[in-house]
């Protein structure tokens, strides 16, 4: 695809832009590109009190309240929904790296789903968990790394409320450090991709360390203070001496883990501590014997260190759909509002360009015939004057250019009624679907005078069968059928194609 045809996709194919969204125990982050009128948008909310306690959001109205004055802060006075890759604090996302031998298709993802069904340190049915594929550990390779995650499905589903009161939609959920390395190794200077590094954050939530191998991120240890320090008489501070010791204790079993695994040594630490940056480095660099640096934001956005988690959130925002990889703690439905949201987009785009190109054709008409008729009201003043057939060959001339004029006015007239609008059976649809339980994947519509494609996802055969009936009763549907070959099933969920011939354009 040349250059010229990229471009012209681009601008025919809205794009809905996703920021990135950092929620931690003490406020709200954001940053977005493009937004509100600026490149970079940054803004901030500090909670009155907690967000978080023991693994559950402690008070939802004033995390709905803060997610609500940072939506102002980007859509003034509208309720808009904003898509969202969410970054979470560490101590809620528990990180796993395993192994298994290379297999193909199915075979793969059965072996990889039976292994997180096994280490997962929480009740697996009561967790959302996610996976991808990482860099080999060794050179063999026979084997492919698995990089799981996995979060209590609870404090999930109470945050997807929070947000969508707030008129928010994530597109993806992440832990914090995930977003913290994306920002970071995309903006340090010093980062070498072929090495290894250790990434320390240390934030209200607690500690956090990340070692990331060939540019990818690989394992996390995070703790938070109440699982540190005894905060149990409401003791708030801790000596120096203490956190001299904290952060001595917490760094020795992450490198000692990483020299039991790999030959290479950690080519530096990166400190990311707002406020005790120099303490943190002078600590690391009179106990370990390995270089130690700030981690900068100082590549193409030069930010402070404590907007990097939603910096990094937002880069991933700015990865394709279709191309993101990337583990993602969400139910598998908080796609489908996404999908829907570039329906629509893509069908108000066309029916805005429909709609300037018809008025600019009716006013270009309008003006030719107010020229026309100027013109034959003069032309008719000096037939007055002429004599002969001249006279009536010329009227006759008027008359065949105001007759094809009145049939450019009907054509642009009729262009203009012929407008279709898509929006009314695409919410059709949807309403039918989700009646039945039916997940949306995709909608392919080509023209009026073509079958439109539905693929869609169910719990069972029997939604299937109800979401094909339902769609019998629309009043804008001919026909629906289901192809057998479109059928796939994966356990109890069954994926499969509609094909509908339509009885009537809305």
């Amino acid at each position: 695809m040349t250059p010229f045809v990229t471009k012209l996709v681009s601008l025919l194919k809205p794009r809905v832009a996703i920021g990135g969204l950092e929620i931690s125990d003490m406020g709200i982050s954001f940053v977005g590109f493009h937004m509100a009128g600026k490149d970079v948008l940054q803004l901030s909310v500090r909670t009155p009190e907690q967000v978080f306690n023991n693994g559950r959001i402690a008070n939802a109205r004033i995390l709905v309240d803060g997610l609500a004055r940072i939506h102002e802060g980007i859509v003034h006075g509208s309720d808009k929904k904003i898509p969202v890759v969410v970054s979470i604090p560490d101590t809620f996302v528990y990180t796993q790296t395993f192994s298994l031998p290379r297999l193909q298709g199915e075979d793969f993802e059965d072996a990889v789903k039976l292994n997180l069904q096994t280490i997962s340190p929480i009740d697996f049915s009561n967790a959302y968990s996610d996976w991808e594929t990482i860099a080999p550990l060794s050179s063999s390779g026979m084997e492919t790394n698995i990089l799981a995650s996995f979060v209590n499905k609870p404090l999930i589903d109470d945050l997807l409320v929070a947000l969508d009161q707030a008129h928010f939609y994530p597109v993806a959920i992440e832990q914090k450090s995930v977003s913290l390395v994306r920002a970071l190794t995309a903006n340090a200077p010093s980062f070498d991709p072929a090495k290894s590094y250790c990434f320390l954050h240390i934030a209200s939530d607690g500690i956090s360390l990340s070692i990331v191998r060939g540019g990818v991120f690989f394992f996390n240890r995070s703790l938070s203070w109440p699982s540190i320090v005894d905060l149990s008489r409401g003791v708030r501070e801790i000596s120096f001496s203490q956190f001299k010791g904290i952060v001595t204790d917490e760094i020795r079993p992450v490198l000692n883990f990483y020299a039991n695994h790999f030959q290479d040594a950690i080519a530096a630490i990166y400190v990311i501590a707002p406020g005790l940056a120099q303490e943190v480095q002078n600590i690391i660099a009179q106990q370990f014997a390995i270089p130690v640096f700030p981690a900068q934001l100082q590549g193409e956005y030069k930010l402070m260190q404590e907007w990097a988690a939603p910096l990094g959130a937002a880069l991933r925002g700015l990865v394709a759909r279709s191309a993101d990889k990337s583990i993602t703690l969400t139910p598998q439905g908080a796609q489908t509002q996404y999908v829907h949201s570039q329906v629509l987009a893509f069908i108000s785009l066309w029916r805005n360009i429909t709609v300037v190109v018809s008025v600019v054709v009716i006013a270009m008409l309008l003006g030719s015939y107010v020229f026309i008729r100027t013109l034959a009201v003069s032309a008719s003043q000096e037939v007055l004057t002429m004599q002969g057939g001249s006279v009536e060959s010329q009227l006759a001339a008027l008359q065949d250019e105001a007759k094809q004029f009145n049939k450019n006015v009907d054509g642009a007239l009729k262009i203009r009624a012929s407008q279709v609008h898509w929006m009314l059976l695409v919410d059709d649809i949807e309403s039918r679907a989700a009646s039945t339980g039916v997940s949306i994947q995709r909608i392919f519509i080509e023209s009026k005078d073509t079958p439109i494609s539905i693929e869609a996802q169910a719990n069972n055969e029997t939604a299937e069968i109800n979401f094909k009936t339902l769609l019998l009763g629309s009043p804008y549907i001919a026909s629906a059928d289901i192809p057998l070959g479109s059928v796939t099933q994966s356990g109890s969920e069954v994926s499969f194609k509609v094909t509908v011939v339509l009885r009537q354009i809305p």
